[in-house]
């Protein structure tokens, strides 16, 4: 069997939420290991992943991706009851089909001792002993929470970097509106008859006054239910650019900002929006991105939403 050469062959990733961020550490690992990693530097020897070396990837999207982190993750232990009540519904109303739908009430944390739910356990149970486990503490850093906490993706950014020979691009998402809360001071609400009801009690709590309470302006109010649309833009350390046709090396193009879309709506999970003419439109500009060069001029414009 010939063997492919990645180099010349690069591959386009394209991640959304916290894919986006898994992508960007991927093309990392990939480029230059782990060296530099908080967590310390893996035996590049232990695994051809860790070693570097490998510029396999010609580019990187993010749709709606945490890459400055979320609210929702530091505020976790504040908004974890929430969180844990729409947990159950979303399982209940999912788990109609009965056994067959039986693998929904195992979280998959087998590492961290967290066992799947007892045929005895109640759900709000389960779910709750789910939420015990010392895996959702502040500070523990072995698990997304952390990554996804603007803290963590800060500390992220300091290894994984936006490299050079790779174009980014990030679409970021809003449901959001500006309001005032009874003292006059500025919040976001979400929009209620498109950010899916789910969303929309998190969607809130990121719209408050958590951000500023916490020392973050109040540009990081505005969200699509998830994820705060400031931080969907680039990572902490990046230069970001507006793409006006000219896709730039090394640096964030930032595609656009889809409004009256949520966190999920932005991939199909939607009635009133069809999503796909905006995929289409990015696979285009993909196409048409150079083997070699900084930057090429693309004639594929992005259709409204």
């Amino acid at each position: 069997m010939a063997t492919l050469a990645w180099d010349v062959n690069k591959i386009h990733l394209i991640g959304h939420s916290m894919g986006g961020q898994t992508v960007r550490m991927l093309a990392q690992l990939l480029a230059k290991g782990s060296a530099g990693s908080p967590t310390g530097t893996e035996d590049p020897t232990s695994n051809s992943l860790f070693a570097g070396g490998k510029d396999w990837i010609h580019s990187i999207t993010t749709i709606s991706t945490p890459n400055q982190g979320t609210t929702l993750a530091n505020g976790f232990a504040e908004i974890g009851d929430t969180v844990k009540g729409l947990l159950a519904t979303v399982v209940s109303v999912l788990n109609l089909g009965g056994s067959a739908t039986e693998m929904l009430y195992d979280a998959k944390l087998d590492q961290w001792g967290i066992t799947p739910k007892a045929k005895t356990e109640s759900l709000g149970n389960y779910i709750n002993r789910v939420f015990k486990s010392p895996i959702f503490n502040p500070g523990f850093k072995d698990v997304c929470l952390w990554s996804l906490s603007t803290q963590g993706a800060a500390e992220e950014s300091t290894w994984v970097q936006t490299l050079p020979n790779v174009y980014y691009f990030s679409y970021s998402t809003s449901d959001t509106f500006g309001a005032r809360d009874f003292f006059l001071r500025k919040i976001h609400l979400p929009n209620l008859l498109t950010m899916i009801l789910p969303l929309q009690p998190i969607g809130a709590f990121i719209g408050s006054r958590y951000a500023p309470n916490i020392g973050l302006s109040t540009d990081w109010q505005e969200n699509d239910g998830v994820v705060p649309t400031l931080s969907m833009t680039k990572d902490s350390k990046g230069q970001l650019v507006t793409f006006n046709g000219n896709s730039q090396k090394g640096k964030w193009n930032f595609m656009r900002q889809l409004n009256k879309l949520d966190h999920l709506a932005v991939i199909g999970v939607t009635l009133h929006t069809q999503v796909i003419d905006i995929y289409s439109a990015h696979a285009a500009v993909l196409q048409s991105l150079p083997v070699d060069g900084s930057a090429i001029t693309s004639t594929s414009a992005e259709p409204a939403c």
